[in-house]
């Protein structure tokens, strides 16, 4: 159990771990400077497509690890000083701020990967798929409310998100890891193409029905067979009201109701004409050549 402890004024905190019956407590040691900085950091998001220097604080590294853990853990006890500081503290901000950085890591990865593609790296293309998926997997989470900085219990915080674990399922299998070594150039670029295909998918869902409450339930997916596919390289980015399309060296901002509009795999002709047109969207005759 990791138990945050912020000591009165000139109390000496062990630090320790400590046996409760017979359960190991970590003693986490939360200065009230510290507590106030948070307080100050997360009491809003701040985040503009100008100004991103909210997800550059020292906390966004080294300490947003232990505020979130701070924020989403539960409160045995707090003084009025330091209720007073830790009530504006926002978990939705949190989650928030998760959201964005997570969905820019997709976005990065997805343009690794379509430049290691086009130079004909298989490697560089998996590792930055598998890259892409994870970060699309903590988008999701986060959308839940489930932030947690850390990979250890990673797959066990997303077979809980359904019942059936069926989520958890979708991305074991669509792992560039599962792939044989050596496979043909083909056979990567299929795994590629549909690992991001599904990490765009998770991202722009949970950044779109999980921004302002939290997210019920996971997007239901499926991989597209026939028609126009979605250019797996494109997902969305989200800085607050601000929606964004982001793909290899392209980006613009669009609306929400856009934005669904592609997502949905049944959207109107004339729509899908619009998106083929602004690289959106792949024909159905077209393969993929790292765009």
């Amino acid at each position: 159990v990791d138990l945050f402890v912020v000591p009165a004024r000139g109390t000496v905190v062990d630090g320790r771990a400590k046996q409760f019956d017979g359960i190991p407590v970590q003693l986490n040691v939360v200065t009230h400077a510290s507590l106030e900085e948070y307080a100050r950091t997360f009491d809003a998001y701040r985040v503009t497509p100008s100004d991103r220097s909210q997800l550059y604080t020292v906390h966004m590294q080294a300490g947003l690890k232990a505020v979130t853990r701070l924020a989403f853990g539960r409160p045995l006890h707090a003084s009025p000083v330091c209720e007073a500081a830790y009530s504006r503290i926002d978990q939705d901000v949190l989650r928030q701020l998760v959201m964005t950085e997570c969905a820019r890591q997709v976005a990065r990865n997805a343009e690794d990967a379509a430049g290691a593609m086009a130079v004909g790296d298989p490697l560089i293309a998996l590792s930055a798929t598998a890259a892409a998926l994870h970060y699309a997997c903590e988008t999701i989470l986060a959308a839940h409310g489930d932030v947690y900085l850390g990979d250890s219990f990673f797959w066990r915080r997303l077979a809980r998100l359904d019942p059936e674990a069926e989520l958890a399922r979708t991305v074991w299998h669509a792992l560039p890891e599962n792939l044989p070594w050596g496979a043909d150039s083909a056979a990567v670029r299929r795994r590629a193409e549909d690992g991001l295909h599904l990490a765009s998918h998770l991202a722009s869902h949970a950044l779109l029905d999980g921004w302002t409450r939290r997210l019920v339930g996971v997007p239901p997916y499926a991989p597209q067979v026939e028609g126009a596919r979605r250019n797996p390289f494109f997902t969305l980015l989200r800085f607050g009201d601000t929606i964004t399309f982001a793909g290899p060296d392209k980006a613009f901002r669009t609306t929400e109701q856009t934005a669904r509009l592609w997502l949905d795999d049944a959207r109107p002709a004339a729509a899908t004409r619009k998106f083929i047109d602004l690289e959106l969207l792949l024909p159905a005759e077209r393969e993929v050549e790292g765009r």
